[in-house]
C-alpha cells in the first residue's frame, strides 16, 4: 500500500523525469514559472501545518490507521482534506515551475488516486467511527475546497 506522502514524492519524481525526457510542449515560461514556487510553498505549509494540528490534538495523522480524533476546526472548516489539497497544490506548483505539458500527467494521476482511493477509504473509516457527526460535517464541508 502506498501512503500519500510516498505517492506525492513519486509523482514529483515522475514529473521531473517526464519533463526531462518527454516534455510534450512548453506551456508556461518566464516569470509565470515563479508562481509555481509560491504554490509549492503554500501547499507544503498547508500540509505540514495540518499534520502539526493533528499531532497537537493527539490525533492519528497516519491515513492507513484508524482515526482517533475528529478534527473539524481551522482549515477543516473549508476542506475535509487540506493535507491532500496541500500536496496537490505543491504538485501544481512544481508543474508550473517546470512548465512542460507532460509534467502535468502525474499531477492529474495523483489527484485521481487521492480522490478515488485514499479519500474514499478514509471517509468510510470516519463514517464508521464518528457516525452522524461526520455525516453532518460532510454535508457542510466540501471534499477538496
Amino acid at each position: 500500500m502506498f501512503l500519500p506522502p510516498i505517492l506525492f514524492f513519486e509523482a514529483l519524481m515522475a514529473m521531473v523525469i517526464i519533463h526531462k525526457f518527454w516534455p510534450l510542449a512548453k506551456w508556461v515560461s518566464g516569470p509565470y514559472r515563479w508562481v509555481g514556487l509560491a504554490l509549492i510553498m503554500i501547499g507544503l505549509v498547508l500540509t505540514m501545518g495540518q499534520a502539526g494540528r493533528f499531532r497537537r490534538h493527539g490525533a492519528n495523522v497516519r491515513s492507513h490507521k484508524a482515526p482517533t480524533r475528529f478534527i473539524h476546526d481551522g482549515v477543516y472548516k473549508y476542506s475535509r482534506n487540506p493535507m491532500y489539497l496541500g500536496f496537490l497544490l505543491a504538485l501544481l506548483g512544481a508543474w508550473l515551475f517546470l512548465g512542460s505539458a507532460g509534467a502535468l500527467i502525474p499531477v492529474v494521476v495523483f489527484g485521481l488516486v487521492m480522490n478515488f482511493t485514499w479519500i474514499t477509504y478514509e471517509e468510510a473509516y470516519m463514517r464508521a467511527t464518528f457516525g452522524d457527526e461526520y455525516r453532518a460535517y460532510c454535508q457542510r464541508v466540501r471534499r477538496w475546497v
